[in-house]
Parts: C-alpha cells; structure tokens; sequence
C-alpha cells in the first residue's frame, strides 16, 4: 500500500534557518539602500529649490530695480517692496507658526537646518549686476556642514 503524502525522511519542504537569515540579510540590505537613495533623492531636491527660490529673487529684483529706474544704491524699503503676498517674491508662512510671514521677510529655506540671508546689508542695498542678492547661510545655522545646498556664486549654477 502507498501513503498519499511523502515520508517524513524524504521530500521534505521549507527553508533553512540559515536560508532565513540570508533572505532577511539580503532583505536589510536593500532597505538601507534605499534610505540613502531617498536621503541624497531629499537634499538634492533642496539644493534645487533653494536655487530656484534664489533665482526668483535675482529676478524680481532685477525687474523691480528696472521698473522703478533704480541704481547701484542703498533702498531703505527694497526688502518690503520685493518679499510678501503679491509681491514679486512670495514668502509663505512661518515654519513655526503657521503664519503667514510679514512683508520683507525671507521665504524659508527648503531645508529645515539653513536659512536665507541678505548677501549685503539688510537687503537695502541693490548689488551691482552679477553677484547675488540673496544665499544661503550668513544668519543661518547650519548643523551638517558637508551638505552645500546651494552655490555661492550664479556662476556656479
């Protein structure tokens, strides 16, 4: 007579503990890889968006300064006739608050640990052609100082 299932000695089915633990090694290893991936993915997102918030501000100053006939000059009031709610360069909200910001603050820097600040002055001072109006960095704290989010220099871009 035959048995309809195998002999427990022979044809015997499942994995290994030591099968396991390679599955669940391997298994780990492909989750840290993607964590770094979404790490980098993360702060070169900021990097581009802090250069586009910089290149916004580049061009809002520039078309403003042209429209009111401006000069290489120092404007008291530069800062709250660029930065606000229907401005050329909206601020949003305060990250602690939920606020909306004021007019003539700052947007926030996309990443969490540096801020923007005015390259020269408080912002009143039109900078002559070529050199930044607004970066990364001066009042900001920065915690990793590996990560560049963004370049000193246009020319860089």
């Amino acid at each position: 007579m035959t048995l309809p299932f195998p002999s427990p000695k022979t044809g015997q089915r499942g994995m290994t503990l030591i099968e396991l633990t390679v599955v669940m090694l391997v298994m780990l290893g492909l989750i840290a890889v993607v964590f770094i991936g979404a790490g980098a993915w993360k702060r070169g997102s900021d990097r581009t968006m802090a250069i586009l918030l910089i290149r916004s501000a580049q061009q809002g100053l520039r078309s403003h300064i042209q429209i009111e006939g401006y000069r290489e000059a120092t404007y008291p009031d530069l800062p709250d006739q660029l930065f606000g709610a229907e401005k050329y360069i909206a601020n949003g909200t305060d990250r602690s608050t939920g606020l909306p910001k004021g007019v003539g603050e700052l947007p926030d820097h996309p990443s969490a640990s540096h801020s923007f600040d005015f390259v020269a002055g408080d912002g009143d001072i039109v900078p002559p052609i070529g050199t930044l109006y607004i970066c990364t960095g001066g009042g900001g704290s920065v915690t990793d100082l590996s990560y560049n989010p963004d370049p000193s220099s246009y020319t860089q871009w």
